[in-house]
């Protein structure tokens, strides 16, 4: 199949007269879809977990969905009772303002919630909040024993360079498997293994807990994987790249989960030994101990930089396996002033088994050197009424406090908010995971926020960020500037269609050599545009199409590059057992610089935000059946066909031809 919307170079006419139209009616639509006022219709709660692709989706490298997926599966493994439920407990469901949680706190007190459709009379709570929400709330009296068992097996094909010429120890499948018991309400279990294409252990990475709850004064204590997520995440996070920068008026506030069992895949995140937390009276006090290897590049007994891929396929990536030890203790106190109002102090102290050295002094002068770090710093998050002020305050051992300050106003039908950071340059913390376009240093800014629902139908959201590094980066010989904006409009045209328009706009300094030969930074815009349409055509069938453009231009070009996709989506659910999803997307995008994201959800579990660019087409079909009683079975095939290359990729990646196919069958139990 041969799509072409356009040549690359150069572009005739037609692709002129295509982008006027877009950049002038778009701003039209966008305005009258502020118009006629539509109620959003309640959606069924089903047992799959699509998450929001708000949420989940990013146009920059550095953001990691996986870890959002993660939270919001664990949520839905254990969903919240609003009967029970604490006001920072129902903090972590994305789509509960704090109103709406104060407001079902202050309902509860009078009357108990019986069924979910009680939660409608709670001031503030609609149709639409609910059918988002509900699938982390669930009413029970009692805590019941189950169990979760995940068994993935993926294949891309045709085989790389690196399988054919034997450069990798094993062969090209990815193998997951995840089992989560819980006993009873007291005692929790769970193990995980993964294997990454080209690794030849079936274990390569491993991971398993042991938790127990509400025993005694002892809330829970977590031998084995775990995870600690305090206050903004400066002084302990939980996933670096989790921001990834301005994505959804939601995302600019980090709500702490304290501490949790580990359950992702990234081999560099997991704190491993002990940690337990218990209560004294509005007090609580949490303790951990943590003792893991990581991998790194060493040279002469000392560690020159962190190996963050995680792949184990040749001698030189097993050289890196493990060869770096940590080992950290501290602690957290956090203090209850009321609903909505808490205050914590936060500390730890880390030591590497060997030093760490850096040999690039211009590029990483600001890096971590040494085998000591420690690290400590307070937090507060208060609110009053739809007001909540929020922040975080962390100093390293060596160089200057990092801070970040927000403000939230959240009404019933607008919300402002503003976050102001900044992290120096030598501020040095390997466990943050805070608010920021790339990590927490180097970096300060403003980040501005509104969504406002003119009518009941509407919904507009604006974000602005404006960020700053004032020293060098890795590529960029130069302190540099950078913003970003986006406007999105989402509005119900009847009962079961959806318009979704989004704006966004991104600029930034790259580097570019001079007449004299002198890299300098030069300004880049990058600006696209989306037309999104979703149609729930009948019960059965769910339809969504897409156009999308994109743009970006550079200072020093005499002119930019354009890129433009369209994506239909069909969704067909017969019966409560069985559902087919099927995608196809065709693109034509001149180059890596102007590439246009799509975010690809399903298997349950699996987000992943898949940057295409060159000229061809995607298709993906995702079949979910219940084999048996608590039994699910999903396979997806999916391919990509690139008109414009006679390989894919590069190095021992490289594969022959301009098909690009993968396979992936997962099993999921549940009882």
């Amino acid at each position: 199949m041969r799509f072409v919307l356009f040549e690359v170079t150069p572009w005739p006419i037609e692709t002129f007269i295509l982008e006027g139209i877009v950049r002038h009616a778009s701003w039209l639509v966008a305005a009258l879809m502020l118009l006629n006022p539509v109620a959003f219709p309640s959606s069924a709660r089903g047992e799959e977990l699509i998450p929001d692709e708000e949420l989940v989706e990013s146009d920059d490298e550095a953001f990691d969905p996986q870890e959002i997926l993660e939270r919001l599966l664990e949520l839905h493994r254990s969903p919240l009772d609003p009967n029970r439920a604490s006001f920072s407990q129902l903090q972590r469901i994305p789509y509960l303002s704090a109103p709406q949680i104060q407001s079902i706190l202050e309902h509860r007190k009078g009357k108990r919630f019986v069924k979910m459709e009680d939660l409608l009379r709670v001031q503030g709570i609609d149709q639409a909040t609910l059918a988002r929400a509900r699938a982390f709330l669930k009413i029970r009296t009692i805590r019941q024993r189950w169990g979760n068992l995940r068994s993935r097996i993926a294949l891309d094909l045709p085989r790389a360079r690196g399988y054919r010429q034997n450069l990798y120890r094993g062969d090209p499948s990815k193998i997951y498997l995840r089992l989560d018991l819980s006993v009873d309400e007291h005692l929790r279990m769970g193990v995980l293994t993964e294997k990454d294409p080209g690794e030849k252990d079936v274990t390569d990475y491993r991971s398993l807990y042991l938790q127990v709850e509400s025993v005694g004064p002892l809330r829970r204590a977590i031998l084995g994987s775990f995870t600690l997520q305090f206050g903004q995440g400066l002084v302990l996070g939980s996933s670096k790249g989790l921001w990834g920068g301005p994505r959804s008026f939601s995302g600019m506030k980090l709500v702490g989960r304290g501490l949790r069992p580990y359950t992702s895949t990234d081999e560099n995140l997991a704190l491993r030994g002990i940690a337990l937390t218990g209560a004294l009276g509005s007090v609580e006090l949490y303790m951990f101990f943590s003792r893991r290897r990581l991998d790194a590049s060493m040279e002469d007994d000392e560690a020159r930089s962190f190996y963050q891929g995680g792949l184990h396929r040749s001698k030189g990536e097993l050289e890196k396996k493990d060869t770096l030890g940590e080992t950290l203790v501290g602690g957290h106190v956090i203090g209850h002033l009321g609903q909505g109002k808490v205050l914590g102090l936060t500390w730890y102290r880390s030591r590497y088994s060997s030093e760490l050295s850096v040999v690039d002094l211009v590029r990483k002068r600001y890096a971590f050197r040494g085998r000591l770090n420690q690290v400590w710093g307070g937090h507060f998050d208060l609110a009053f009424g739809p007001l909540n002020f929020f922040g975080e305050g962390a100093q390293a051992r060596l160089g200057a406090p990092a801070v970040v300050i927000g403000l939230l106003l959240d009404g019933r039908s607008l919300g402002t908010s503003l976050v102001w950071r900044c992290y120096p340059p030598n501020f040095c913390n390997l466990h943050s995971s805070g608010l920021a376009t790339k990590e927490n240093q180097n970096e300060s800014g403003m980040f501005l926020g509104l969504n406002w629902q003119p009518t009941v139908g509407t919904k507009l959201e604006l974000l602005v960020d404006q960020h700053r590094h004032p020293w060098r980066g890795y590529l960029l010989e130069m302190p540099s500037v950078g913003e970003r904006f986006t406007l999105k409009i989402m509005k119900r045209l009847g009962n079961r269609m959806t318009l979704t328009f989004r704006h966004r706009e991104r600029r930034a300094e790259v580097a570019a050599a001079s007449a004299l030969g002198v890299r300098k930074n030069v300004r880049s815009v990058c600006r696209s545009r989306r037309f999104q349409l979703d149609c729930k055509a009948s019960r059965e069938i769910e339809l969504r199409g897409r156009f999308e453009t994109n743009r970006i231009v550079i200072e020093t070009k005499g002119s930019g590059e354009r890129g433009a996709l369209i994506l239909a989506q069909l969704k067909f659910t017969p019966t409560v057992k069985l559902s087919v999803k099927g995608v196809v997307a065709f693109f034509c995008v001149p180059s890596y610089d102007s590439r246009i994201y799509v975010c690809e959800t399903g298997p349950s579990g699996i987000v992943r935000n898949l940057a295409l660019f060159g000229r061809g087409s995607r298709t993906s079909l995702l079949a979910r059946c219940e084999a048996a009683k608590g039994m699910e079975l999903s396979v997806k095939f999916s391919s990509t066909h690139y008109d414009d290359r006679h390989f894919i990729g590069e190095g021992a990646e490289q594969i022959e031809g301009s098909i690009k196919r993968e396979i992936l069958i997962q099993l999921d139990w549940k009882w």
